[in-house]
Order: C-alpha cells, then sequence, then structure tokens
C-alpha cells in the first residue's frame, strides 16, 4: 500500500519546518510549536483533499467480536467500504445498548464521513480512522489495514459498547482495477 498523510496546516508549518532544517538555540521551542500546530484540525477542504488522494477500500467482514459475547464467524453479505468522502456500513451488532433508536436500520447506512486521519504504524500496516454520524448516534470507526490483505475494524457507537470486526481487504488502486500494483 502506499503511505497515506495528511497535508501540512498551512504557511505557519512552513516556516517553523525551514527553522527546524537551519537548527539554532530554538530548536526545542520550534519542534514543540511543530508538534503543536500538527493538533490543529484539518479543515474539511483539507480533509476532502487527502481522502481524494487516498486508496479507497472495502472489508468483506467474516467475522465479529462483541464485548460481551463469544465471537462469531459471519456468512457473506457484510462489509465495510470507504469510497471517497462516504462509509457504506452493513455490519451486523450484538451488544449492549444503553440508548436505543426508534426507527434505526442499524448498522446498514451510507454517510458522510468526518474527521478523517490516517497513519501508518508500521511498514504494510496503516490505520484510518474516521467519524460517521447517523443522527442521534455518532460511529467511531477505526480500521487497520494489513499487507496480507486483512483487515480490522474496530467500531465505537456512542450509544453502545464496541465491537470489533475481522475481515478480508479489497483495496482498489487509481486504476480502478482493485489490485494494487506490484
Amino acid at each position: 500500500m502506499r503511505p497515506l498523510s495528511l497535508p501540512l496546516q498551512g504557511a505557519a508549518k512552513a516556516v517553523l519546518f525551514s527553522l527546524l532544517q537551519e537548527g539554532g538555540f530554538m530548536k526545542a521551542k520550534l519542534t514543540f510549536l511543530w508538534g503543536l500546530l500538527s493538533l490543529c484540525p484539518v479543515s474539511m477542504a483539507a480533509q476532502a483533499e487527502v481522502m481524494a488522494d487516498t486508496c479507497c477500500f472495502k472489508v468483506n467482514v467474516t467475522q465479529m467480536m462483541p464485548v460481551s459475547y463469544p465471537s462469531r464467524v459471519l456468512s457473506y453479505g457484510y462489509s465495510l467500504e470507504l469510497r471517497d468522502d462516504t462509509a457504506r456500513v452493513c455490519l451486523p451488532y450484538m451488544g449492549r445498548v444503553y440508548q436505543p433508536v426508534l426507527n434505526d436500520d442499524g448498522l446498514r447506512f451510507e454517510l458522510p464521513v468526518e474527521h478523517f486521519r490516517t497513519r501508518t504504524l508500521r511498514e504494510g500496516v496503516e490505520r484510518v480512522e474516521f467519524v460517521v454520524r447517523k443522527v442521534p448516534v455518532t460511529y467511531k470507526f477505526t480500521v487497520t489495514l494489513y499487507g496480507n490483505d486483512r483487515a480490522d475494524i474496530m467500531l465505537i457507537p456512542s450509544n453502545a459498547q464496541s465491537i470489533s470486526y475481522f475481515g478480508d481487504l479489497e483495496v482498489e488502486d487509481e486504476a480502478g482495477t482493485g489490485k494494487l500494483p506490484e
């Protein structure tokens, strides 16, 4: 997989970066300021630019691991797909729901992604984090993508217990062939 990264946060980071390269007495202070600027929230335009630059992926879920129940092997048809700025979710849920929602379709929806973030954990392993809001519930997804075509999903709903899923990874390259270049 190719590395995913967020764009720099404006001219302030560019100036600090050039000062850090030159070295000098204030290097430690500049490093601290660089870290603070890295924590600044990413604008929606920058987020859309990052998502347009990243690979689209789909995780075909084969197993779920609820917190309070034994794990279950799943049949086909359950998946999480991230394409452009939209998450397509079709997942089973088993666990305690603290605030039930009336007229809810459960974890079957297609909604825009918010707070998209990626980082490389080590070579061949990347973590993608994003939030999906389906009023009144907020779902936080943490997807770990492995180089061996496997993926883990950690789902934290705002109204229920968290749950984990495991499955097979499909990654689309820029040509749309569904496979990464060798």
